[in-house]
């Protein structure tokens, strides 16, 4: 009978018997696809794109739960520093310079069509928790949670260390209260957020 055939250590094979956890860390771009409603709706703010594109940091922790499925958490930061902008509503005037930080976090069950070789891609999907962080003046604005749909790869140069390239297209809507701008006459606004985050960076299993 002959004998099984040995592994080197720096091939790439899936097998149970390695560690089921992976990390990874990536830089890149988040893109909103920006709209904006506002109560009253005779607010305006002169037609100005309040949300902008901005670098992403982003990384994650996966559970390779069987070799075609996995769990996985992300979290990134993207921040904003945009020009001074003024809302209108019954005839008064609020200026608002506004700096926002997100922090979108996401959890996705991810499918791995081809788990067998160095080049694994992978779809997947899940839910998504945007914190923001800002300093809106006169306003006040909450987290948003929504959907997210997920694409990638890993490409593995051993059995550690990988390298990534991450694609998500979140769903998600901000609820803005500018009350306070306004003299306290109710003023708020709902900012859809939908940002693609493209990313890429490198990983390994631990």
């Amino acid at each position: 009978m002959a004998a099984p055939k040995a592994i080197a250590l720096d091939d790439f094979e899936y097998r149970d018997d390695r560690s089921p956890w992976s990390i990874r860390a990536r830089l890149g771009i988040a893109m909103p696809e920006y709209d904006e409603s506002y109560t009253p709706a005779s607010t305006t703010d002169g037609g100005k794109d309040i949300l902008t594109s901005a670098i992403l940091i982003d990384g994650d922790v996966s559970y390779q739960v069987s070799p075609r499925f996995s769990l996985a958490a992300s979290l990134g930061y993207a921040a904003q520093e945009k020009e001074d902008f003024f809302i209108t509503s019954s005839s008064v005037t609020a200026q608002d310079n506004s700096k926002v930080s997100f922090i979108p976090t996401t959890f996705t069950l991810r499918f791995h069509p081809a788990p067998y070789g160095k080049l694994n891609p992978y779809f997947g999907g899940g839910v998504a928790y945007i914190l923001s962080f800002n300093d809106f003046t006169g306003a006040e604005i909450e987290n948003a949670s929504g959907l997210v749909v997920q694409a990638g790869v890993d490409y593995w140069f051993d059995n550690q260390f990988l390298l990534n390239i991450d694609i998500k297209q979140i769903t998600a809507e901000f609820d803005v209260d500018y009350t306070n701008s306004f003299n306290g006459s109710p003023v708020s606004a709902t900012y859809t957020y939908d940002p693609l985050l493209i990313s890429a960076g490198v990983g390994l299993r631990f």
